[in-house]
């Protein structure tokens, strides 16, 4: 769906994306219901998303219209809100491929999956990394390096920091997803990476290097002054993937918000919750209502999800500044403004005034009417 609009086609469209609102909603009733017995104070924000929109002439296409929301972005308790959160990370980040790509090549990269083990005692290395991602990242950045034998500043990538797979938290795991430049960034050019093999001594190789990082920065548990007993990790890669189609899913999937309440099933009268898995919705597991809030409230706290950049990071020359230095010395530029997927300030959710957004929350779209004028259009009563 387009995200400018001639002025004649904005009522149209504002009643299409309400419907699409209400059917997201629709689509999960009991996360709503969840949300407003154990989130109250953030469902009294969460009700009112999206209701009301504020169109803006666009000053990139003539006589267009962007529609922005006035949305709570409280996520993960509004399913609408963290859907677009996470559709605008994965263009960001197929945007800041092709800027780490020479013109005339096709995108290419290299997905990975690095884990540390979590043992079901609560031991492991994995225990350690759960507590300390910093840790757990430099640990990746020196195997990466090591693995393709790369100095600072050669490599780029992005990852995303996933917790538990599909048990939510009845079953830790904690990994990382990464996607990697398929280039090297050596003397102002771009040079393809070499294939990693994981068979034989490929593996071998690949599972020592692993184990060894993992030793060296997560090997002392700092909370209990022990060294940890038994270092070790597993590792899996990909097929490379090119083309634009060929890694889009794999950056949706990575870049996704892990706490999606369209996978919870709410019972209020049995106060259970059925948590659905994301590869196949017959495995579920299942909770008392308080367990689960219990093991959301120490997520949250242990990893705090709504500091920025911390779950979703970039890396090497995938890093904004240096993104810019490499795009310039390659000659790469990004795709024409495409107000579909685009992320900057005039097509993403606009956040508002906070006093007018305030306002606006919970008002009937039916009830405002806007009144064309020259220039940028507010809502009014």
């Amino acid at each position: 769906m387009a995200r400018v609009f001639p002025w004649e086609a904005v009522r149209e469209e504002v009643k299409a994306r309400l419907r699409a609102r209400n059917e997201k909603w629709e689509a999960s009733p009991t996360a709503k219901e969840w949300v407003e017995d154990f989130y109250p104070a953030e469902w009294a924000r969460v009700e009112g998303c999206r209701l009301v929109y504020d169109p803006k002439q666009s000053k990139t296409f003539e006589n267009k219209w962007a529609l922005r929301p006035y949305s709570c972005q409280k996520i993960p308790w509004c399913v609408p809100c963290s859907l677009d959160a996470g559709r605008r990370r994965t263009w960001r980040a197929m945007e800041d491929f092709q800027l780490a790509t020479t013109p005339g090549q096709r995108r290419l990269v290299v997905p990975w999956t690095l884990a540390a083990a979590y043992y079901d005692d609560g031991t492991g290395v994995g225990a350690v990394a759960r507590k300390d991602l910093e840790r757990f990242a430099k640990a990746v950045s020196d195997f990466l390096h090591q693995l393709y034998e790369a100095q600072p500043g050669e490599l780029g990538w992005i990852m995303s920091y996933q917790d538990f797979g599909e048990r939510a938290f009845k079953k830790p795991n904690p990994h990382w997803h990464i996607t990697m430049n398929g280039h090297y960034f050596r003397d102002g050019k771009m040079e393809p990476l070499p294939r990693v093999s994981l068979k034989g001594k490929g593996r071998e190789r690949v599972s020592a290097l692993w184990d060894a990082a993992l030793g060296v920065h997560l090997g002392f548990d700092r909370t209990t002054g022990k060294l940890v007993p038994k270092v070790a990790g597993n590792s899996r890669v990909e097929e490379p993937a090119v083309g634009r189609g060929a890694f889009f899913k794999w950056l949706k999937y990575e870049t996704r918000e892990l706490i999606d309440l369209r996978k919870l099933v709410y019972s209020r009268q049995n106060t259970t919750v059925a948590w659905y898995s994301y590869h196949d919705r017959h495995e579920r597991t299942y909770f008392h209502s308080a367990e689960f809030f219990a093991g959301l409230q120490e997520y949250r706290r242990r990893l705090r999800p709504d500091e920025s950049n911390r779950l979703h990071r970039q890396y090497g020359y995938m890093v904004g500044r240096k993104l810019a230095e490499v795009s310039a010395a390659i000659g790469s530029e990004a795709e024409l403004h495409d107000p579909l997927r685009c992320a900057c300030d005039e097509c993403h959710d606009w956040f508002g005034r906070p006093d007018l957004r305030d306002q606006a929350m919970g008002r009937d779209q039916e009830s405002w009417i806007p009144k064309r004028t020259e220039g940028p259009v507010e809502a009014s009563a």
